[in-house]
């Protein structure tokens, strides 16, 4: 046995027994009147600490492992998974806003580029669109009607350069028809994230974009899509200046069209890995490395649907 296989075993094992000491002291400590504890009080996050301390550890001699073939591939990857079931890499509060404050304009600071927001009270952030508004933006302001000859010409040309894609993957389709409403806010976001969402849904048409991105255009970055009423419903990319292209699908059709509250989480760790949650159920998990840097901000895109965030919380790593 290696020092760097006997080092990396002994930290997993106290990691482990930590763990298991905290959940067996909290079971023994039942008693007839259990002690009162003030339910406003603000929680305490110190009894984590020790915890983290020993999985940041153990990643670091894994990761060293890893530089120097210090041992059996396999066994580090093993490893690998089992710090990442005690690790919490998402540490740092980036952006919380639940719009109880009626007003999307400061802190944080949303910017609407396409349609409309507005609060609504006791929801939260609603996309409209103009009534008389039947097609995407444009940069002049006017609708465009799409040429048949030109749309074929378009979809040889990108046939021909491989898609504009990075990685191969197939182009998702989209209507581009549909009014759009966008909006997006300025925040630093690390490359590792935590992205909890809680939306309803009005209507049943149209697709819903969140995501982070890079760059001040806001063209480039991880997408989650939400066709409303399709399959796939869910739809996981990452878009570049080559253009866009899948990472992941759902292929069941989910709907939130009841109008109740639904949860969205999006996870992307340290190693690129993504998981993707809807009411706590996991629909999606993959891998993907094209952004390497940090994001520039947060933009949410309603493509024609009835939408409304009342709550979103980003948390980022170290």
């Amino acid at each position: 046995m290696t020092q760097y296989t006997y080092r990396i075993m002994t930290i997993a094992a106290a990691a482990i027994l930590a763990s298991a000491v905290s959940v067996s002291v909290v079971q023994a400590q039942t008693t007839t009147y259990p002690s009162w504890t003030n339910p406003n009080a603000p929680q305490s996050t110190t009894a984590n600490k020790p915890n983290e301390e020993l999985v940041d550890e153990l990643n670091k001699l894994i990761s060293q492992a890893e530089r120097d073939r210090a041992a059996s591939p396999q066994f580090l990857r093993d490893l690998r998974d089992l710090a990442r079931r005690y690790d919490n890499p998402w540490r740092v509060s980036l952006l919380k806003d639940d719009f109880s404050d009626g007003d999307f304009t400061q802190n944080p600071v949303w910017k609407v580029t396409k349609g409309q927001y507005r609060i609504e009270r006791n929801f939260g952030l609603r996309g409209f669109f103009d009534s008389t508004s039947t097609s995407t933006n444009s940069s002049s302001g006017g609708s465009q009607k799409a040429d048949p000859a030109a749309q074929l010409l378009g979809a040889i040309l990108n046939q021909a350069l491989g898609g504009g894609q990075s990685g191969g993957s197939s182009q998702s389709p989209q209507n581009t028809s549909l009014p759009v409403a966008a909006i997006h806010t300025a925040k630093n976001i690390t490359n590792a994230f935590s992205i909890n969402l809680e939306l309803t849904s009005w209507k049943n048409e149209g697709f819903l974009e969140i995501g982070p991105y890079q760059g001040g255009n806001r063209e480039a970055g991880y997408r989650l899509r939400y066709h409303t009423g399709k399959n796939p419903s869910f739809e996981l990319l990452r878009v570049s200046s080559r253009g866009s292209g899948i990472i992941d699908t759902h292929n069941a059709a989910i709907s939130l069209e009841d109008k109740k509250t639904h949860a969205i989480s999006w996870t992307r760790d340290q190693f690129g890995e993504m998981r993707i949650s809807v009411d706590g159920k996991q629909i999606m998990k993959s891998t993907d490395q094209s952004f390497r840097n940090a994001f520039d901000g947060f933009a949410v895109n309603n493509h024609g649907g009835d939408y409304i965030i009342s709550r979103i919380i980003i948390d980022g790593a170290k």
